[in-house]
């Protein structure tokens, strides 16, 4: 008679795996029991503490230089100095274009009279223009702002200057509609919208970036007097003339969007 106990010790469910001890005697008249062990082909088991490491590893962050995160945030703060920037002068123009509206409308009898004249003069020769000479007048108005601009961003004293041409312009641009509204009522509004407003709204960006290009370089320049840290880099004065060529380009579209929408649609919106 043969005896055999067996006796499931740990059964480990991660693993799939079975540990079965057997304990008992067995008469050696009987055969020799077959013990089948059903065993599934794991890795090796990794440590704990490796495991640990690994997973560390993965969810910690990228350390970065504290060199190249004084960069990062130095060119941040360039940026947003840039944009809020942009957005003050854009706000100037727009205070401009409300006064010279408002202006043209309860100014004084002397200057609303000559500046009535002044805008319809104005009027008066681009409509006899041609689709060249408009769109050469257009280019020329434009474009002595943004040459005042560009040199006044080379003196060191020139940051007045880069704001009273944002509010000139404002103001000249506002007094014009102003008086199309007030002598012709809903159709110089529609002549505002259709004829005037598409040009003005790519050359006043531009100009408003020229602006403020012209202001950053002039403290550049008035800084470096103060500190006396020297003369400013080259490359600094070449890309500056770098971006006055492109927004050069930004009024030339701006001129023959401005001409061509004439061209177009002056027999349509009649003033007269």
């Amino acid at each position: 008679k043969s005896y055999r106990n067996i006796y499931i010790i740990q059964k480990n469910y991660d693993r799939d795996d079975v540990m079965i001890r057997t304990s008992g005697s067995t008469p050696k008249s009987d055969p020799e029991p077959e013990l089948v062990l059903e065993t599934m082909s794991m890795k090796p088991p990794v440590p704990e503490v490796e495991l640990l490491k690994s997973e560390k590893e993965v969810h910690e962050e990228p350390q970065i230089p504290m060199r190249l995160q004084s960069e990062l945030l130095k060119k941040s703060a360039q940026k947003k100095r840039r944009t809020n920037l942009f957005y003050a002068f854009m706000i100037l123009f727009l205070i401009g274009m409300v006064y010279g509206a408002v202006f043209a409308r309860n100014g004084a009898a002397g200057l609303t009279s000559s500046l009535s004249a002044i805008n319809q003069s104005y009027l008066y020769e681009r409509e006899t223009q041609s689709l060249i000479s408009g769109f050469v007048g257009a280019l020329t108005s434009s474009g002595i702002f943004l040459l005042i601009a560009m040199l006044a961003g080379m003196s060191a004293i020139g940051q007045p200057v880069s704001v009273a041409l944002l509010f000139v312009r404002g103001l000249r641009i506002g007094s014009y509609m102003g008086y199309l509204y007030l002598q012709y009522g809903g159709k110089g509004v529609l002549y505002s919208v259709l004829l005037i407003l598409p040009g003005v709204v790519i050359s006043t960006f531009a100009l408003i970036v020229a602006c403020r290009e012209s202001f950053r370089l002039s403290n550049l320049i008035l800084m470096s007097f103060l500190k006396e840290s020297g003369k400013l880099s080259k490359k600094l004065f070449m890309l500056y003339i770098k971006k006055c060529l492109v927004l050069f380009v930004c009024l030339v579209v701006s001129a023959v969007v401005d001409s061509a929408l004439y061209f177009v649609l002056s027999g349509v919106v009649q003033l007269g």
